[in-house]
């Protein structure tokens, strides 16, 4: 509790003796009755005489009160307003118990005979009301949230954290919501008594300080930008309260300037437990979000591939995602035209390529809020590297999520080695991947290379690193030599396809090759010494089993005009997990209908490999064994097949080149051979600055800065200019607008921790009931109009009682003459 004005309790003590002085002096002086004959009239005497006693006393303690009560209004006595029932209750309990004691005395004193069971009951009530009213006025004394120091002026170490997260560009009335979180907290500054301390900080992981002085603070506020890594609002606190232990003052508070958003809450359940170690800091919450907010933003980009052949089209497939008011419009890709002059620097300013590929689509939104957006880009694209970016011009107060951008990269033909036995046909494989049709108009995705399987052995690293793809159909033993080459190919980068088939048996078991120590190292299991044979009552093909992988996507997009069971498997090798693999690498992609595994990929390395246990290379007719399948046979339903192995080849080709397109945050890594790409680059940053420095080292260019939304551009030199790159956008949550429930705050805080404002006039309000705490003279005033109402008819009908004085003769009220 808190007192504005101690001199004035003083001079309310001593205006409290005045009554008691008063009435010492004033105390009526009997005299005695000349009348011994008149008994009757005697002990009336005495019996008035101690219930005017008793009203002198009831009426002296209402007019002590009374100017008790004027002096505490007068003083401007204050609690917080967490502990302002706390103090009421204690002030109730308190006035009950003197009241009690008071009633206990005179019951005592003056009631003959004595009455004990007045006596026991007002001894009780005093007791309660007294050990109570200590309780609650010890446990308010010894808490320090119970207190408050009553000066307005007394300095303060506030801390003040001001969210700087990218929802905090969102623009309303003309004003960003970070340029009215400065503005409110310069205010907050300004108005703070001199010789406070005050700390800016903002959710960005570092450690606050204490500023030099309020200038500096404010010097500080004026630096602020948006940090599109900032953490939320809960983390911040717990260093905030950390440096309250080298605060000079005794006051102490945090303000947290937010939009409310969700993200920026996220783990506020640490809250509650940091603030109970701390009761002594009062903690402001200043709201400057929009209630209803208009946003629509871009979702991740879904690209067919960040790495593609030259003669594949480019897909892009996004959505919009709107809340509020949010009309339809025009959303635009935009791909940029190579143009190795750029990007330079000019008059300050990165010049970047000037011509784009533009693709519309006009944006209607579902009821839900939300619209579809597929871009197909068939224009004959240069090798290298483009840039892109889709935009919506919405019209909503926040823009950084109105663009994303995306960084492919387009390639030669993918190179593809085919190795097989000589009786084996590869053509199945061959015109599926890489069709006559276009390898004669030069379109073709793949160029495959057939080698026969006994020349696998003779190929060096070099040579085999420079395909992409390495398949072997229906292979026979490999040889140790052979498994290790394709092992290190495979952890390199490479992706490898393995088709199995007859030719893995040996003697009807599958041969020990297939099973060694070289083989495992890219074999997803242990091949069963026997292949499965379908009973001819039952039916068994293909089953999708993962409804997320690349490969298996559009199959469970298309699934009801797929027939599977169409095409029967009669023969498939069973495949069983190997103990001594990490099982977390392997993915089974499609089983058949038995459950057994059809198709398995291991993630080895760098590189990719994916196992079919069945082939797809099966002769028409061959009288030495049945066919193992009909996935090739039933030309009018074997399309399913043509595609499989189709997204089985693109997926893994795509798997050495390192990733294009990163969330904020994350390291780029992009593989840099020195045969084929420069030792070093100058780095273009979308914050268009001065180019830094890049250098490869062990094969690698590495960039961990990556904390803003763009293009980065790598530009080197090796007998011209090499323009290299990739594209960081934003988390997908990190735009969301919707705002927390401010209910949860005090579950967060704790009851009654947290003080909510939105302006000037809030904040104040809720400053000056914390700092001065919420001033008991309502309270006061109303109990003095009781106990003046109450003083006004004790004091009548005393004084109506009373007797009076004629001459030298005493006379007593016409009721004790009556009653006489």
């Amino acid at each position: 509790m808190a007192i504005a004005n101690g001199l004035v309790l003083l001079l309310g003590a001593l205006l409290i003796g005045i009554p008691i002085v008063l009435h010492l002096l004033m105390q009526p002086k009997p005299k005695l009755i000349p009348f011994p004959a008149l008994r009757f009239v005697r002990q009336r005497q005495q019996s008035n005489r101690r219930q005017i006693q008793l009203r002198h006393w009831i009426l002296l303690f209402l007019r002590c009160l009374l100017i008790a009560a004027i002096v505490l209004a007068l003083a401007g006595i204050s609690a917080a307003s967490a502990s302002f029932g706390s103090w009421v209750t204690f002030g109730i309990f308190a006035f009950v118990a003197a009241l009690a004691i008071l009633l206990f005395l005179a019951t005592l004193l003056w009631t003959k005979p004595l009455n004990k069971l007045l006596l026991v009951l007002f001894g009780i009530i005093a007791l309660l009301a007294l050990s109570t009213s200590g309780y609650l006025g010890v446990a308010a004394f010894r808490n320090p949230s119970q207190q408050i120091l009553g000066n307005r002026v007394a300095p303060v170490s506030a801390i003040v954290i001001v969210d700087c997260s990218p929802r905090m560009e969102y623009q309303n009335n003309n004003q960003s919501r970070l340029e009215k979180a400065v503005e409110l907290a310069k205010w907050i500054i300004g108005q703070l008594p001199e010789d406070s301390q005050v700390s800016i900080a903002i959710p960005d992981g570092s450690e606050p300080f204490f500023s030099v002085d309020l200038s500096a603070a404010g010097k500080r506020l004026e630096t602020l930008s948006i940090d599109y890594q900032a953490t939320s609002l809960p983390l911040t606190i717990g260093p905030a309260l950390r440096l309250f232990d080298e605060a000079l003052n005794e006051r102490r508070e945090i303000y947290l300037v937010s939009d409310l958003t969700r993200p920026s809450w996220q783990r506020a359940d640490t809250i509650k437990p940091l603030l109970e170690e701390h009761p002594e800091v009062s903690c402001y919450l200043i709201d400057v979000g929009v209630e209803q907010p208009s946003n629509a933003a871009i979702a991740p980009i879904n690209i067919s591939s960040e790495v593609i052949s030259q003669s594949n089209k480019l897909q892009i497939s996004s959505s919009i995602e709107s809340i509020g008011d949010v009309k339809d419009g025009v959303a635009q890709l935009f791909l940029e035209e190579p143009d190795n002059s750029r990007p330079f620097r000019s008059n300050g300013t990165t010049m970047l390529p000037e011509k784009h590929i533009v693709r519309p689509q006009v944006i209607e939104f579902d009821a839900m809020g939300r619209a579809q957006l597929n871009f197909t880009i068939d224009d004959s694209l240069p090798p290298g590297i483009h840039h892109g970016w889709i935009e919506f011009d919405s019209g909503d107060g926040l823009k950084v999520d109105d663009r994303r951008y995306f960084t492919v990269e387009m390639r030669p033909a993918w190179e593809v080695l085919v190795v097989a036995p000589r009786t084996v046909s590869t053509t199945n494989l061959v015109e599926v991947i890489s069709p006559k049709l276009f390898r004669e108009a030069g379109t073709q995705e793949f160029n495959c290379r057939v080698i026969e399987q006994d020349k696998l052995a003779s190929y060096s690293r070099e040579q085999l690193d420079q395909f992409q793809l390495v398949v072997l159909l229906d292979p026979q033993p490999v040889g140790e030599g052979a498994w290790t080459l394709i092992g290190d190919f495979v952890q390199s980068g490479g992706g490898l396809a393995i088709f199995m088939g007859w030719n893995a048996s040996a003697n009807q078991q599958i041969a020990d090759d297939f099973n060694s120590k070289a083989a495992n190292v890219v074999m997803p299991g242990l091949i069963d010494a026997r292949p499965w044979r379908r009973p001819r009552d039952e039916s068994r093909f293909l089953v999708v089993n993962s409804s997320t992988h690349p490969v298996t996507r559009p199959f469970v997009e298309a699934a009801s005009s797929i027939r599977w069971d169409l095409l029967q498997v009669d023969y498939h090798w069973g495949l069983s997990p190997n103990p001594d693999q990490d099982q977390s690498q392997l993915e089974v992609l499609f089983r058949y209908s038995n459950q057994l595994p059809a198709i398995v990929e291991k993630r080895v390395g760098l590189g990719r490999v994916v196992l079919m246990t069945t082939p797809i290379s099966e002769p028409n007719n061959s009288p030495d064994r049945d066919r193992w399948n009909d996935l090739f046979f039933d030309l009018e339903n074997c399309w399913p097949s043509f595609w499989l192995v189709q997204q089985i080849s693109r997926h893994l080709v795509s798997t050495r080149p390192t990733r294009l397109n990163l969330e904020l945050g994350e390291i780029a890594s992009l593989d840099n051979d020195s045969d084929k790409f420069p030792e070093q680059y100058r780095l273009f940053t979308p914050r268009d600055e001065e180019p830094g420095k890049l250098v490869a080292d062990q094969g690698q260019v590495r960039f961990r800065f990556t904390n803003s939304p763009g293009h980065f551009r790598l530009k080197g030199q090796m007998d011209g200019p090499v323009l290299r790159g990739f594209s960081v956008n934003l988390p997908p949550n990190a735009t969301d607008l919707n705002r927390i429930d401010v209910e949860r705050l005090d579950d967060w805080f704790g009851e009654g921790r947290i003080q909510i404002a939105s302006d000037e006039e809030e904040i104040e309000r809720e400053q000056g009931a914390t700092r001065v705490g919420r001033e008991f003279y309502p309270v006061l005033v109303t109990l003095l109009a009781i106990l003046f109402g109450l003083e006004l008819i004790m004091s009548n009908r005393f004084y109506s009682n009373a007797p009076s004085r004629t001459g030298n003769k005493t006379t007593t009220s016409n009721k004790a003459d009556a009653a006489s």
